[in-house]
């Protein structure tokens, strides 16, 4: 079985070596650059494709794995918004992603920027410390964080996890999910649509995945429903929230805050140095009541290793026939 992996990061050096190691019958091509055209001439020989992807893949890299007998690719992530599976399906190969590789990391990250922006620690208070502010004033003023109820919009694992953290510290959880669970409902109550999971909560924190459906899920209408006050947390997809929405909602003082994880127009952003930024970004970043993170709410060791053990494995049952169990229904 010969595996083609692209877009290696520094930190996944390590993981990758020690994969490679334990598994020495299987030949694996590692590129620090992503796949995308210019690298076509790579995929020659190649059983299955390891990726992770921040920008698209062209149509004809999609083509060049047909030609050359790819026969699966495997995205090192949950989300696959940023590929064309009905590309894969007309070229015949199969997709798998990793539904599960360390949830407590992004629930985990998810609970400490909620409290965070609750508090009001950062940026507003961090801010004004950074300016020699060492003064009191009201608006510096936050509630308990257990004195408020939670929605979390998404119950899978890790909106389930998330879930756990905050029911842990005696917080009121409810959840929204299109197939609720009996794993959910031992830790939360699920309420019968999103606008009274956003009626009810002073703070939600959103772990669905971007869909056509869910496009803007939250936008200026959905944000109205909110009590005033309210704090969005987004760690899933920068498409689930109408951002320009949500900040004229915290520049208005509907909202009290937002911690972002993730961003709708991020492509050209995230794993860059980059000097110059959109102006909807810049809004983000100047918002003292804005918690912005570039999508790094999964980034622990435990999940860096997780995501390159199960990706490969995924693709090499796929691409052996199998069905893993993050393949993807084309």
């Amino acid at each position: 079985m010969h595996v083609a992996l692209y877009s290696q990061r520094d930190d996944e050096r390590a993981a990758i070596a020690q994969f490679k190691a334990a598994h020495p019958d299987l030949e694996i091509d590692v590129y620090d650059q992503p796949l995308t055209e210019d690298l076509r001439g790579t995929l020659k020989g190649i059983d299955a494709v390891v990726v992770q992807q921040i920008a698209p893949m062209g149509e004809e890299t999609y083509a060049e794995m047909e030609r050359q007998g790819v026969k699966a690719l495997a995205t090192r992530s949950a989300g696959t918004d940023m590929y064309r599976l009905d590309l894969l399906k007309k070229h015949g190969v199969k997709m798998v992603n990793v539904p599960s590789y360390s949830p407590e990391s992004i629930a985990e990250f998810a609970f400490v920027t909620a409290l965070t922006v609750s508090r009001k620690a950062a940026p507003f208070i961090e801010r004004r410390a950074e300016n020699h502010d060492f003064s009191w004033e009201p608006s510096m003023m936050s509630r308990t964080i257990r004195s408020k109820t939670i929605g979390i919009a998404g119950t899978g694992r890790i909106g389930r996890e998330t879930a756990r953290f905050f029911a842990g510290i005696g917080c009121k959880v409810l959840g929204y999910d299109l197939y609720p669970s009996d794993a959910g409902r031992e830790l939360l109550t699920y309420v019968d649509s999103l606008d009274d999971l956003l009626r009810q909560s002073d703070i939600v924190s959103f772990h669905m995945p971007a869909t056509a459906e869910n496009h803007h899920i939250l936008d200026a209408r959905a944000i109205a429903l909110m009590p005033e006050g309210a704090i969005v947390v987004n760690t899933g997809r920068g498409a689930l929230i109408d951002t320009e929405a949500l900040l004229d909602a915290v520049d208005s003082g509907h909202l009290a805050g937002a911690a972002l994880d993730v961003y709708e127009f991020e492509d050209s952003l995230v794993q860059k140095n980059q000097p110059e930024v959109d102006s909807l970004m810049q809004r983000i970043l100047d918002n003292p009541r804005v918690l912005y993170t570039p999508h790094i709410a999964f980034y622990t060791e435990q999940a860096v290793a997780a995501l390159i053990a199960q990706s490969i494995e995924g693709a090499i049952e796929a691409a052996q026939g199998g069905h893993p169990v993050g393949e993807i229904e084309l």
